[in-house]
């Protein structure tokens, strides 16, 4: 329960005699009579120690010797409030709800007129849910202060706890009554008629609102808004003219008129009202960024409307040519339709204005990718590290670029430097791995190369592409095959009917001198290929050459020629009829 430390002053005010009457001060004029029948004036003074000492302890935060105190306070002086509410109070701050609903409750008793003490009563039941409790407290509290119009609308908003709507109604009609129409009652009270189904009750709240209030739009939208609901088109529609007359380049009054405008079905005039909120410098960029991501979302399962979409981005970067977000909107739908040169433009106009955005940044180099544009993308991945120093992906990038551009020692510096920033993000700790193998591999490093498909693996031993590279390496380098033909089994179980995959299969039996498996394998290469490779038809020439099948050998080498292979090798064993090493 929330805590309700109300510091009352006390005022005890001292007597000559010893049949005397303490007054306790509330911190508002009023002040209480106490009767009480002193023994002595040493009691009085007692008393009084005591009640200002529970003061002190409570205000120090020792709750249980202020306790103490007034619970000496109640014996001495059994007919004063004051004590039992500040023992109230402290009971509350220790969640002992019941005692301190029961102390305060004594205290009410001994003065049931302290509104102080009936306010914090409304609390306790509030706060404990009890809604009936705190309308009695709020009703007592009215009584004594009858024009407190703060009191009446405690007392509504019981009621509305309650779940006594009417009982709402009534006394928001009373506030009415006396200040006349205002927004938060009639605002009130058309809420109460909708959820009591009366909405021509709640129609004629909105509408002394716009009696009263003629230049706000506001009340006019939520009529129209209430007739939309109530499926009387007709009557929003002439609503909604109203606004228009009234602000007719308010954005917002445009925005509402689309909408009115889609729910009618009448696409075209829905859609000139949308550009024309578009268009209005009026509307902040938020909004209609905000309406346009919809959108994007709305197209990824329903392409209806995509081009009307381009076309609101396109506004966008022209009405506010300097907000960085619109031209990176205008990419992403861009981007989304493959127009992937100009979303690559939208992008860095976009980082133009606003450098520090790194989602923008990173489609731009992923697009970039996608475009091979691999010079673009090793000099701004580079400034993007400037800007972003911690962020791993962007020395992926600049990694790729430079591994492309065949800057070798570059790709392993940004790969080396960019795994040690890779926390909880195993796939792209194995990216850096596998990369940094590939690039040792171009520089003949094999044994560097190895190490870090290993640790490729130890993140994720599962990896298909990285089983099949690192068995296929292997395999050139005539080194561990027994290991190489494990992983490529695996490879090709995990990823199954890849041709690449049982290419590299078939090779490292060819290696191991097992050519009749290595031909299994080759024979399920080809059948798996989508077009026939001249590489796999030269390798199954190779196995046949082997297998003493040289004229079939022969056959499958002029086939290769003629799909397309014409490395120097291959020419070479068509015209000796051999492979390098017999010829």
């Amino acid at each position: 329960m929330k805590a309700h430390f109300i510091y009352i002053s006390i005022a005890l005010v001292l007597f000559t005699s010893c049949k005397s009457t303490s007054y306790v001060g509330t911190g508002s004029n009023e002040l209480v009579q106490d009767k009480q029948e002193w023994k002595s004036e040493q009691e009085l003074l007692t008393f009084k120690n005591w009640f200002f000492a529970g003061n002190k302890e409570k205000m120090l935060g020792n709750h249980e010797m202020a306790a103490e105190y007034f619970k000496k306070c109640i014996k001495i002086n059994p007919n004063g409030s004051a004590s039992y509410f500040e023992l109230s109070l402290i009971r509350d701050f220790q969640k002992n709800t019941y005692e301190a609903t029961r102390l305060l409750e004594k205290a009410i008793e001994l003065y049931p007129n302290n509104k102080w003490y009936l306010i914090t009563l409304a609390d306790f039941n509030k706060s404990a849910r009890k809604h009936e409790g705190a309308i009695t407290a709020y009703e007592n509290l009215i009584e004594i202060e009858p024009n407190s119009i703060e009191f009446k609308y405690e007392l509504a908003s019981a009621y509305i706890l309650n779940n006594d709507l009417k009982g709402a109604l009534k006394v928001y009609d009373e506030i009415e009554d006396k200040y006349g129409v205002t927004e938060d009652v009639s605002i009130q009270k058309q809420k109460i008629h909708l959820n009591l189904k009366n909405p021509d009750d709640a129609v004629l709240e909105i509408e002394k609102l716009i009696k009263k209030y003629p230049g706000n739009t506001k009340y006019l939208n939520i009529l129209a808004d209430m007739f939309l609901k109530q499926n009387k088109t007709d009557k929003a529609l002439t609503t909604y003219k109203k606004i228009e007359e009234v602000e007719p380049n308010n954005p917002f009054v445009q925005l509402s008129l689309a909408d009115f405008y889609m729910s009618a079905n009448k696409m075209d005039s829905s859609k000139s009202m949308l550009l024309k909120a578009f268009k209005n410098t009026k509307l902040d960029i938020d909004t209609k960024i905000k309406i346009l991501y919809g959108e994007y979302n709305r197209t990824l399962s329903d392409s209806t409307g995509v081009a009307f979409d381009y076309r609101l981005s396109e506004i966008i970067t022209q009405v506010h040519s300097h907000e960085a977000k619109g031209y990176a909107m205008y990419g992403d739908f861009l981007y989304r339709s493959s127009a992937f040169v100009e979303a690559k433009e939208e992008y860095r106009k976009a980082i133009e204005l606003d450098k520090s955005k790194f989602i923008i940044w990173n489609q731009l180099l992923t697009l970039e990718s996608e475009l091979n544009d691999f010079k673009s993308m090793k000099s701004e991945s580079a400034e993007a590290i400037e800007l972003f120093p911690l962020q791993p992906a962007f020395y992926f990038f600049n990694g790729i670029a430079n591994y492309q551009l065949k800057s070798y020692e570059d790709a392993i510096n940004s790969f080396e430097a960019g795994k040690e920033m890779v926390f909880d993000n195993k796939p792209l700790k194995v990216q850096f791995y596998t990369n940094l193998a590939d690039v040792y591999h171009q520089l003949n490093k094999f044994q560097e190369a190895f190490k870090n498909y290993d640790a490729a693996l130890a993140e994720d031993p599962n990896n298909a592409y990285v089983l099949n590279n690192f068995s296929y390496y292997l395999s050139i380098q005539k080194q561990d095959l027994e290991k190489a033909l494990k992983m490529s089994a695996l490879s090709n179980e995990l990823l199954p009917n890849n041709a690449s995959y049982l290419d590299t299969y078939a090779w490292i039996y060819y290696q191991m001198k097992d050519y009749e498996n290595a031909k299994t394998q080759m024979e399920n290469a080809i059948k798996c290929s989508k077009r026939e490779a001249p590489t796999l038809i030269e390798h199954y020439g190779d196995i046949l050459f082997r297998l003493g099948e040289k004229e079939l050998a022969m056959d499958q080498w002029k086939s290769a020629i003629e799909k397309g292979g014409d490395s120097e090798e291959l020419k070479t064993k068509v015209e000796t009829g051999a492979l390098k090493d017999e010829s």
